[in-house]
């Protein structure tokens, strides 16, 4: 009985093998083919053959007192949110020259903005909250706050609450404070 096995085992082989063979050969193939034409497209894409994505344009990110803020989109953080470019139209001294969230929380007469140090994943950590005065015509540098776990209210006209770290901490900003 397991010699029969042991026979049929071969002729069974001995009849597929070619089949196998040829599978794996145009599977191979096939494989070769898409490399060859994944590398094609990407040489063509690179010398400008095909057309590139459209750069980001400017849109309307805030209004506030006598001044617009527009953004444009830089680039997103890996598996994070997208960060921008801002401007200020009047022209607005230091706004351009950094880095900015797409947060923002309008209180009192200008508004409180997320500045990023820096893009590298190594450094996203924290980001500065940052309090444009469009009468002054000036950034004021609020606190350093975390990445994530935190939150803005306004409590009355001259108190905004600012809580992080799961309200353990917490900071009240007056209108007075930013004068």
């Amino acid at each position: 009985m397991k010699n029969i096995f042991k026979i049929l085992w071969k002729i069974v082989f001995i009849v597929l093998y070619p089949f196998i063979t040829l599978f794996s050969l145009f599977f191979t193939g096939v494989i070769l083919l898409l490399s060859h034409l994944s590398a094609f497209l990407a040489r063509l894409s690179a010398a400008g053959g095909l057309e590139e994505e459209k750069e980001e344009e400017w849109q309307t990110f805030l209004h506030l007192e006598g001044l617009q803020l527009s953004k444009r989109k830089i680039d997103e953080v890996l598996f994070g949110p997208p960060y921008f470019q801002l401007n200020a139209s009047p022209r607005f001294p230091d706004l351009q020259q950094h880095v900015w969230g797409q947060f923002h929380f309008t209180c009192f007469e200008g508004a409180l903005l997320q500045k990023w140090h820096s893009v590298k994943e190594h450094e996203l950590e924290a980001f500065d909250l940052v309090y444009i005065d469009p009468v002054r015509r000036r950034l004021k540098k609020l606190c350093t706050l975390p990445t994530y776990d935190w939150e803005v209210r306004q409590l009355d006209a001259e108190r905004v609450l600012l809580e992080w770290f799961n309200g353990k901490e917490r900071m009240v900003i007056r209108a007075a404070d930013l004068v």
